[in-house]
C-alpha cells in the first residue's frame, strides 16, 4: 500500500467554504466583532447554509491579497559601538558632581 493510499482523498482539497466564528477567524487571526465588520463592509463573502453563515475561502484569499506589506525601518547601529561615548559622558558627570561637592565641603568649612 503507498502513503498516498493511507491519506483521504479530500485532504489536500480545500474547503470552498469556511464557517464564520472558528475557521475564518482562525485563519484572518481576528476576532468575531472584526469580521462582522468586514463582512459589513463588503470586504467578505459570506453564504448561508441552513443556519449557518461561511464565509467563501476564495473572499478570504482576496481579502489577504488587498492588504498592505508590511515595512520596517532598519535597525539602528548597534549599542556597543556607542558605549564608548556612553562612558566618556558618565566619567564627565561624574567628574562634575565630584567638583560641586568640593565646592560645597570648601564653602561649608570656610563658614559660608
Amino acid at each position: 500500500m503507498s502513503e498516498l493510499d493511507t491519506h483521504d482523498p479530500f485532504h489536500s482539497i480545500h474547503p470552498l467554504r469556511a464557517s464564520v466564528p472558528i475557521e475564518a477567524q482562525h485563519v484572518l487571526n481576528i476576532g468575531k466583532t472584526r469580521l462582522h465588520e468586514l463582512l459589513g463592509l463588503g470586504l467578505l463573502d459570506a453564504v448561508k447554509n441552513g443556519t449557518r453563515t461561511e464565509i467563501t475561502v476564495e473572499s478570504i484569499k482576496r481579502y489577504q491579497a488587498s492588504m498592505p506589506p508590511a515595512t520596517f525601518k532598519p535597525p539602528g547601529p548597534p549599542r556597543m559601538e556607542h558605549l564608548d561615548q556612553l562612558h566618556v559622558r558618565q566619567r564627565e558627570l561624574a567628574k562634575q558632581r565630584r567638583a560641586k561637592r568640593a565646592l560645597r565641603r570648601r564653602s561649608k568649612a570656610r563658614g559660608e
